[in-house]
């Protein structure tokens, strides 16, 4: 199942993003993406999410806080401690066209660190 954004909506965040004019090059296409007359959708498969989650022996699930998109818990060890995905770092996929491949390794790659690092200080 995709998740879709309609950038046309999100034109002007409330928080901080990268700058659409810094994003979309040709000053004619960024003056119609602000009048509407040029509409960037951008699609994400959650099966995707979910393959690269399994890579890190996690499983996603859907969050119910509305600062979160989604929970990642271990699917070998449900004693390890689950992470969370904000809506602020997700929604940088669409609004700074960051790849989700390299946003969902990364948070993985992070979350390991901290999970390595903490345990071998309390060691």
């Amino acid at each position: 199942m995709p998740i879709a954004f309609l950038l046309n909506t999100m034109k002007f965040p409330e928080q901080g993003y990268f700058p659409f004019s810094l994003s979309i090059f040709n000053p004619n296409n960024y003056l119609d993406f602000l009048e509407g007359v040029f509409s960037i959708i951008i699609f994400i498969d959650i099966r995707y999410v979910d393959k690269i989650a399994k890579k890190y022996n996690f499983i996603r699930v859907p969050s119910d806080d509305p600062q979160f998109v989604f929970s990642f818990t271990n699917e070998r060890d449900s004693n390890l401690p689950q992470f969370n995905m904000s809506v602020h770092i997700f929604h940088r996929i669409p609004l700074e066209f960051v790849s989700l491949r390299w946003l969902l390794n990364d948070a993985f790659k992070k979350f390991s660190n901290i999970k390595i690092n903490e345990l071998t200080s309390v060691q």
